[in-house]
């Protein structure tokens, strides 16, 4: 029995450490693919190719995105579109200077994943607004339909009272129309 124990702590003791190395890639991974990420974005936004990202040309590489962006769309759309970009540059020169630890007006390799994940943080928040936003129009939507599904309702209750009334004696119309029916038989 002890040898059993022995065996089962041994196994534990090796699915621990599985998990733990498991967990140590999984951690290993997103630090490269974050400095990956960085690394494509410092190109991207570095215009002057310094290793740093000054408000300027994070501003212009916001716009460029946008641009692309807003390709296709015309009139209110078009508008709406350019609203939103106006209102993320804003955000974004926020976000720009948080991640500017140094105050040196530039943002460099060692404050970029932070803006990064500032940048991203600020997509899933605007995400979920969004979602957010469809749900309530959706809820509004239902009830529009349940109003118009009423209001037929009220219709159809209309203007059977207003054949109801054209009877005579208060007969309803099935009956006058037994009742002439029976008339003209005879």
């Amino acid at each position: 029995e002890a040898e059993e124990e022995e065996d089962v702590e041994g196994e534990e003791d090796e699915m621990a450490e599985d998990e733990e190395f498991d967990e140590m890639a999984e951690d290993q991974e997103e630090e490269d693919e974050e400095e990956a990420d960085a690394k494509s974005f410092m190109e991207e936004a570095d215009a002057s190719h310094d290793g740093k990202i000054s408000l300027q040309e994070f501003l212009q590489h916001v716009d460029r995105e946008w641009a692309s962006l807003s390709k296709g769309f015309k009139g209110a759309e078009l508008a709406a579109v350019q609203k939103d970009a106006a209102e993320d540059k804003t955000h974004m020169e926020d976000i720009f200077s948080k991640a500017d630890l140094n105050k040196d007006s530039l943002v460099d390799a060692k404050e970029l994943p932070a803006m990064l994940r500032a940048m991203e943080a600020a997509d899933d928040e605007e995400g979920d607004e969004k979602d957010d936003s469809a749900e309530e129009d959706g809820d509004e939507e239902e009830e529009e339909e349940g109003d118009e599904t009423h209001d037929g309702a009220e219709e159809n209750d209309e203007e059977k009272n207003e054949e109801d009334e054209g009877t005579e004696d208060g007969a309803t119309t099935e009956q006058v129309k037994h009742k002439e029916g029976n008339n003209s038989t005879l």
